[in-house]
Order: C-alpha cells, then sequence, then structure tokens
C-alpha cells in the first residue's frame, strides 16, 4: 500500500464544530485544542466518514485549486499534527 493509500480517520471522541472561517476541534481527554480553516475543515469533513490521504490530497486539488505537490506536503503534514495530538488516527477498516 503506497503512502497515498494509507486511509485516515478523525477519533471518535473529538468534539468538532464549524466556526463562519472553519471550524475547531478539541479532544476532551488530552485537552487538544485545533483551530481549522476552510481548508482543514473542508479536510476534517472528509475524515469523519474516513479518507485516504490521496482523497484528502483530491479535496485540496479540487476546492481550493492547489497543485497536487503542493497538496501532498500540506496533507501530510496536517495529518502528522493531527495524529500527533491524537485527533486522527489511522483506519484500521481501510
Amino acid at each position: 500500500m503506497t503512502g497515498g493509500d494509507r486511509r485516515f480517520r478523525a477519533v471518535s471522541r473529538a468534539v468538532h464544530t464549524r466556526t463562519p472561517r472553519g471550524g475547531v476541534v478539541l479532544d476532551p481527554v488530552s485537552k487538544a485544542y485545533f483551530t481549522l480553516n476552510a481548508t482543514g475543515e473542508a479536510l476534517w469533513k472528509a475524515l469523519e466518514a474516513s479518507a485516504s490521504e490521496g482523497e484528502l490530497v483530491s479535496v485540496l486539488c479540487r476546492e481550493f485549486e492547489v497543485d497536487e505537490e503542493q497538496a501532498r506536503g500540506d496533507v501530510a503534514r496536517w495529518l502528522e499534527e493531527l495524529t500527533l495530538a491524537e485527533l486522527v488516527q489511522p483506519d484500521a477498516r481501510g
């Protein structure tokens, strides 16, 4: 399986709320708190149902007119940051 095929999902305990400029995500256990801009909000929405890295890249390219190389780097960094905060995890189902 290539890196673009790995699937991730938002952890079930994460509390998410949309805001006019994006959203916020809170882990009530660890108290990790992230604000999401419009791109982060679009990625989070995809992760609520489980998404592969490649699918997340497609979201950025399609909805925000980002070139694929830039989107891949942005998605990888975003997933790493939220995985370390335990707000996102690999999806064992996928």
